[in-house]
């Protein structure tokens, strides 16, 4: 069972991983930190979660036990394992500083057992555990994710048309009209 959530607002709320504790988004100290249902809290002090924007985005398994997190201006996706109470860079997005928070978009999506991350300029397959199976990224905002159908994550544009990728291995091809 997977479970997207669009984002929570930092500094007032964190993520609640159901049996494994809760993970607090908070600014007294500019840093992010698990309360462990069982132990004590943990510190993430060098996370760059908290800087730009006050939204963060994350998904987050259906047993609770992993999340996917980015601030919502932010380059760097995190993964975190409630388990193993660790929170670590999975990939830097190609991401461009504008100060119009309007431009910045991003996305879960379940692609079967894995997760899929798209943004403004781009995509990124990762496994639950936190590993990128594959990324592309697009030089044009006007890319326009479309599904998942058949093994295939369909896009769209005005000027490229319609296109997939292989979930397997994220080889691009056309769609041709026949």
């Amino acid at each position: 069972m997977i479970e997207t959530t669009d984002s929570a607002r930092s500094g007032s709320y964190g993520i609640s991983f159901e049996g494994h504790g809760y993970l607090d988004f908070g600014w007294r100290d500019a840093c992010v930190t698990f309360y462990p249902e069982q132990d004590l809290p943990i510190d993430y002090k060098h996370s760059s979660l908290l800087t730009g924007s006050m939204f963060i985005d994350f998904w987050k398994s259906g047993d609770s036990r992993y999340g996917i997190l980015l601030n919502h201006t932010g380059k760097d996706v995190y993964h975190f394992d409630a388990v193993a109470k660790k929170l670590t860079i999975a990939i830097q997005l190609n991401r461009e500083e504008c100060d119009d928070f309007g431009l910045y978009y991003t996305k879960f999506e379940p692609v079967y057992e894995d997760i899929l991350l798209i943004y403004e300029k781009g995509v990124v397959l990762l496994d639950k555990e936190g590993s990128v199976c594959w990324f592309k990224d697009h030089h044009k905002l006007d890319y326009h994710f479309r599904g998942v159908y058949h093994r295939y994550i369909w896009f769209e544009s005005e000027y490229k048309g319609k296109w997939k990728y292989a979930v397997s291995n994220g080889a691009e091809s056309l769609q041709t009209d026949e």
